[in-house]
């Protein structure tokens, strides 16, 4: 579950490759702190990210569990 989620664009790119480096900033035994950078491969920084996030059942399993299906039954 998300508790918080920010966005900041900051550079623009016509072609190109996109570099993400993400990292765990916290994690404690609820909720979790990630942030995660994207720049051009030129080192240009172009996007950077952070969420705040809980924790879903099962996630500290490593066969976790199946995700629910939908009313479409997708």
């Amino acid at each position: 579950m998300t508790d918080s989620l920010n966005v900041n664009l900051v550079g623009n790119i016509g072609d190109g490759v996109l570099i993400a480096n993400a990292r765990v900033r916290k994690a404690g035994k609820t909720i979790f702190v990630s942030s995660c950078d994207i720049t051009d491969s030129n080192g240009h920084l172009l996007a950077t990210g952070e969420v705040v996030g809980r924790y879903g059942p099962g996630s500290h399993l490593s066969e976790r569990i199946e995700a629910p299906s939908t009313a479409d039954g997708a």
